[in-house]
């Protein structure tokens, strides 16, 4: 029987998002693109990357959708364990 420390959860679920809130623009998309390099597929993250590196940019919303993915990719899916 495995025992959850939702403790551990918490802290490791706000750290996340913590880290991820405070990453630039620039940051963001060279992370998910990096995690887009694995096995993970994501046709609004591929469309939210060619928009950001052809207008330079992100819009509210698909900062808003990267850093779903984004903590998607680490929380959820363990990615990089």
């Amino acid at each position: 029987m495995t025992l959850i420390d939702y403790n551990d959860i918490y802290y490791q679920s706000e750290t996340l998002a913590m880290e991820v809130e405070g990453m630039s623009d620039d940051t963001l998309i060279e992370e998910c693109n990096h995690i887009l390099t694995s096995n993970l597929r994501s046709i609004t993250m591929d469309s939210i990357i060619s928009s950001y590196f052809k207008n330079g940019g992100l819009t509210s919303e698909q900062r808003k959708n990267a850093i779903g993915f984004y903590i998607l990719a680490y929380g959820e899916f363990g990615w990089e364990s």
